[in-house]
């Protein structure tokens, strides 16, 4: 969970680098999602894909089912190989990069890189910072249409995404309503726009995105024989513990249950930067 920003110096000082940054960063993407246009050309038959992913289930329920759509050849750019998959290719900024530039500059340069060496018809990054505004950019300059996937539902949005892992993000340290505006233009700049729910298409829709809204929902394959097995606990939740997952409500939700169900076992399994917080709920 976030803290509300303090008032010592120091604290104010991060809020006002990370609204400095982000409002130049959001207004390099504005404007070039504004002024250049994919344009029609040969088809690649290549899609650029740029994100950051925390654990390989997330990789295997958003990366894996792109490399199966026989679409053609997917360029990760990302920060290290997860696992070879058919028609995946990685391209991953090396260490001495992450630390002259960034990991979010690293890989804003190799995604351009990778653009000009792969040239892809798609540009698709994951989050809205710095993954999408890396993937708007480059793929405006290239002359590629763009794409969003909006990971996190309107929590990645709103209050500017203070809620996020991003360090330059959680350095906002409280909702600020001109990074939230900024990231709203930016998400109408898209081709495409991607979310997980019902409640994630309205927030999009209501902010005035007009152009494609798909939804495709997270998911895992299951093996079945491990419905036959008895197991110890009744509930299981297993994900990342990060505001964006919500595990907070998960155990919330089990509380009230136990006190009609004292029975009821349950059980979280994850890691992540509300560990400390949700051991202590």
């Amino acid at each position: 969970m976030q803290n509300p920003a303090s008032t010592s110096p120091t604290n104010l000082l991060k809020r006002l680098v990370a609204l400095v940054a982000l409002t130049i960063l959001y207004g390099f993407a504005i404007i070039f999602g504004a002024l250049l246009r994919h344009k029609k050309r040969t088809k690649h038959n290549r899609v650029i894909v740029t994100g950051t992913f925390h654990n390989p289930n997330w990789f295997f329920a958003h990366v894996a089912p792109i490399t199966e759509s026989s679409y053609g050849e997917i360029i990760l750019v990302c920060d290290e190989v997860v696992e070879r998959l058919p028609n995946l290719i990685y391209f991953c900024p090396p260490s001495w990069a992450n630390k002259i530039f960034s990991r979010a500059g690293a890989k804003a340069i190799w995604t351009f890189y990778a653009g000009i060496k792969y040239p892809a018809d798609l540009f698709m990054g994951y989050h809205i910072f710095p993954a999408a505004i890396i993937s708007l950019i480059c793929g405006r300059i290239l002359g590629a249409k763009t794409a969003y996937q909006v990971t996190a539902g309107p929590l990645e949005l709103e209050g500017g995404g203070w809620h996020a892992e991003n360090k330059l993000l959680v350095a906002l340290q409280k909702p600020s309503a001109l990074i939230e505006k900024l990231a709203l233009t930016v998400t109408r700049r898209f081709d495409l726009v991607i979310v997980r729910g019902e409640n994630a298409k309205k927030y999009v829709l209501n902010a005035g995105y007009k152009g494609n809204l798909e939804i495709i929902t997270g998911s895992v394959e299951i093996d079945q024989a491990l419905f036959q097995l008895e197991r110890p606990h009744d509930v299981t939740l297993v994900g990342r513990l990060s505001e964006y997952k919500r595990p907070d409500r998960y155990l919330k939700v089990i509380q009230l249950v136990q006190q009609k169900r004292p029975e009821l076992k349950a059980i979280l399994v994850g890691d992540g930067p509300d560990m400390g917080h949700l051991k202590q709920t």
